[in-house]
């Protein structure tokens, strides 16, 4: 069955394009949580720098190959990334303060 939908063109676009949508929204459960509840404590900062850059390689990556597609598809999950890490820093620094006072 999925070798029958691979063989078809619009079938592999409909699987590509589906991979670029749940890659670009996969974050942003964890973008809502930290923003809901300001807390930050359990995260693991390197993960998110990682996947950051990574999203950044494949953007460059894209952009010199002149594959659009994949340039575009790393753009969401990267601003994503950055978003998290700048709460990670900030909320992290304010549950510091928190806690000394």
């Amino acid at each position: 069955m999925i070798f029958l939908l691979l063989n078809n063109n619009m079938s592999l676009e409909i699987l590509g394009y589906s991979a670029i949508g749940i890659a670009a929204s996969a974050s942003i459960p964890q973008l809502y949580q930290i923003i809901k509840t300001k807390k930050v404590r359990d995260l693991n900062y390197i993960f998110f720098f990682l996947d950051a850059l990574a999203s950044f390689l494949y953007i460059l990556y894209g952009t010199l190959k002149k594959d659009y597609v994949m340039m575009g598809s790393a753009i969401v999950p990267f601003t994503n990334q950055i978003i998290i890490l700048f709460l990670l820093c900030f909320y992290k620094e304010n549950s510091e303060n928190t806690e000394n006072t």
